[in-house]
């Protein structure tokens, strides 16, 4: 097993002792998981013998298939990079989103009596959004789970990736299993997984307002490092922070691997000045409306200093500078 893919010598032992248990995740056999969350692009289970054991296993998500489609892509989600793509999802996910989004807030505005036929016209509107949504997902969600399923595999190749250019201690120890079946537990539902699997190291992950609990420099080292071999994050939460990352024994690390790319097109579309106001305007407006207005100062602070080492400029300098220096 190579370093950065299970951590540690200690980590590695631990996992061997894992794959060896009877009735674990052992190569070959069907490992018995349960659910524990889900995040747009991964599902996240434990071993349901063991579910407070330190690793964690994660598949592509499948909504509609494994979960129930209960969450779905919304404005907020990045889409397809391009293309025909691109414009199918702008169409059918991001537009239709923003206006009905636009126009309940217009109708749900609390300025007095909305009236009965304000009202009535906004639980229209609430009904019919819902019903839509509903339809689409229903329509895209082969889709959807394919391009997922896809991207997870590439995930997985450009991990490997790290691994062998040892700039894998950015991201949580971690495990490639390329292909194994798995009994997979959602509540009451019980059903069938072949197909790759990552284990991660199990932690828990930062928060936006927790500026506190780390150095900020981490993360804007860990990205630099990252662009000098010539990989980067395009995901905004990952970019910017502290949300998707988490401490491993005091360190600053990856916790959520998605959005790891190694196209120099995309990581620099990624930090548009556009794209990174916009994610530091939702958290100021999110801690504004948790009641969290006195954090806003810190998070000023902290956007200013990370975005001062995570740029366009920056990036396009250091660029594969390690590589093109072997």
């Amino acid at each position: 097993m190579r370093k950065g893919q299970a951590g540690s010598r200690g980590a590695e032992q631990r996992f061997n002792r894992i794959l060896r248990r009877p009735g674990a995740a052992k190569r070959g056999d069907l490992i018995d998981l349960t659910f524990l969350d889900s995040g747009f692009n991964q599902h996240v289970f434990v071993l349901t013998e063991s579910p407070e054991h330190e690793w964690v296993y994660k598949i592509p998500a499948a909504f509609g298939y494994i979960l129930p489609q209960r969450r779905r892509p919304t404005a907020a989600e990045p889409g397809p990079a391009g293309g025909l793509k691109r414009l199918m999802f702008d169409f059918l996910v991001r537009y239709p989103h923003a206006a009905a989004e636009s126009l309940q807030r217009r109708l749900g505005a609390d300025d007095g009596d909305r009236g009965y036929l304000r009202t009535l016209l906004l639980r229209g509107l609430n009904a019919s959004s819902a019903a839509a949504v509903e339809w689409r997902d229903w329509l895209l969600k082969p889709y959807f789970r394919h391009a997922r399923a896809r991207g997870f595999t590439q995930m997985l190749g450009t991990l490997q990736q790290l691994s062998r250019c040892g700039a894998d201690d950015v991201v949580l120890p971690f495990q490639i299993l390329r292909s194994c079946s798995a009994t997979l537990r959602v509540g009451d539902r019980v059903s069938g997984y072949v197909g790759p699997m990552l284990v991660q190291r199990r932690t828990s992950f930062l928060q936006r307002g927790d500026f506190h609990r780390f150095q900020w420099s981490e993360l804007v080292e860990a990205q630099q490092l990252l662009w000098r071999h010539g990989f980067a994050l395009t995901g905004r939460n990952e970019i910017l922070g502290p949300t998707n990352w988490s401490l491993l024994e005091g360190r600053l690390v990856l916790a959520d691997t998605s959005s790891i790319v190694r196209r120099f097109e995309l990581a620099h579309r990624a930090l548009s000045e556009e794209a990174l106001a916009a994610r530091e305007n939702m958290v100021y407006r999110i801690l504004r409306e948790s009641g969290n207005a006195e954090s806003i100062d810190v998070a000023r602070d902290y956007f200013r200093f990370v975005r001062s080492g995570i740029d366009q400029p920056t990036l396009t300098r250091l660029w594969r500078s390690a590589v093109d220096a072997a």
